[in-house]
């Protein structure tokens, strides 16, 4: 099993990544290929969701950020908060999920054309062009740095 087999994986740079929900034997390949970090924006009683994540991930010895992102009512502050954590840690192998990687893909969208400073082509994923989203992560696409609070 190789990490690009999690659902949807995308290699966004050399020390970043995303994808829909990994299994356990997944977060385990994840550590083998050197992530330290793994963020997820799933809601813990989300189907799909693994209940014990954060254990499995913290037994690897890498770290878990849960930021537990409601689909239907995603909020600036919880945008703001990705972004500012995804910059702390520009140095470390990280890894973000939701349960397909929309989520994941429009958050990373934010970090990297307001953090990083790329291009709109270069900020977006590919998941993004398939995915269909409702008007709230429309909306959520269109928020400028100010609406972020960044």
């Amino acid at each position: 099993m190789m990490i690009e087999d999690i659902k949807n994986f995308v290699r966004v740079s050399d020390k970043i990544a995303s994808a829909g929900q990994p299994t356990e034997i997944q977060i385990k390949e994840l550590h083998n290929s050197g992530y330290s970090t793994v963020i997820n924006l799933v809601l813990p009683d989300q189907p799909g969701a693994i209940p014990n994540e954060g254990y499995i991930v913290t037994q690897l010895s890498m770290s878990y950020i849960h930021i537990p992102i409601n689909i239907n009512d995603p909020k600036p502050k919880q945008l703001k908060q990705f972004c500012l954590i995804m910059q702390s840690l520009e140095r470390e192998k990280v890894f973000v999920h939701c349960l397909m990687n929309y989520r994941a893909s429009a958050f990373m969208y934010h970090y990297l054309s307001k953090i990083v400073g790329l291009n709109e082509a270069q900020s977006k994923s590919e998941i993004l062009a398939s995915w269909k989203p409702d008007d709230t992560w429309i909306s959520l696409l269109k928020w400028s740095a100010a609406d972020i609070g960044l």
